[in-house]
């Protein structure tokens, strides 16, 4: 971050919190945007590596594990 934003933002009367509220994360809004859809992404693989892998439910992941609870417990909704 540029030190000259801090600077106008102390010049202004603005302390510690408002500095980092209005002037720091609307400028790192799209690097945390992209962290977001990074950590999602891995997330999301956490699900589908273990699920084409593994058959075993004892090695499955957390995410594997509530998955089989919304299956298990399900209706049959046959016509």
């Amino acid at each position: 971050m540029p030190l000259e934003l801090e600077e106008a933002a102390r010049l202004d009367g603005c302390g510690h919190w408002r500095i980092f509220f209005y002037v720091f994360v609307p400028i790192s809004r799209p690097a945390l945007v992209s962290l977001g859809a990074i950590t999602f992404l891995s997330s999301w693989n956490m699900f589908l590596w273990p699920l084409t892998i593994t058959s075993d439910p004892n090695l499955w992941t957390t995410q594997l594990g509530i998955a089989s609870f919304q299956t298990q417990y399900s209706g049959s909704w046959v016509m």
